[in-house]
């Protein structure tokens, strides 16, 4: 009986110990996602981490992810986009153009063309603060 007591609590240690790490371990869902990670890890942008902070409200985080699309093209791009224009939602105009506004004008440009993108309709209207600190792009049209 002890032994199989000593069996049953190792078990659960292992138990414990895979949940723990799987846990700390993310690995990204699909291929777009690790390719966009990968791809802005090459720049030095640790991009779960700055989107984690995003999502938290860490201004930091935000302006990490619009360095971020300076690094990035085609199906990782299109993620990205997709990203900046489900904070810009999150954050709202007010937040998310006080961060955008600190930014280079290659950053704002670049920031305006994925929210573009990403949105994929007129969303000036419901976000003209953001909308106002870079020029429309003919070029980063959904249509």
């Amino acid at each position: 009986m002890l032994a199989r007591s000593a069996l049953i609590s190792v078990a659960l240690l292992a138990s414990l110990s895979q949940s723990a790490l799987a846990q700390r371990f993310n690995p990204p869902r699909n291929y777009m996602d690790s390719a966009l990670v990968e791809m802005t890890a090459r720049a030095g942008i640790h991009y779960g981490q700055a989107y984690e902070q995003a999502l938290h409200g860490q201004e930091a985080g935000l302006a990490t992810l619009f360095q971020a699309g300076l690094h990035t093209d085609g199906a990782p791009a299109e993620l990205h986009d997709s990203i900046l224009w489900e904070m810009l939602q999150r954050w709202g105009d007010r937040r998310f153009a006080a961060v955008l506004r600190r930014q280079s004008r290659e950053i704002r440009n670049r920031v305006r063309c994925s929210i573009d993108l990403g949105g994929c309709a007129d969303w000036t209207p419901k976000y003209p603060r953001t909308a106002a600190i870079a020029p429309s792009d003919p070029n980063c049209s959904c249509r």
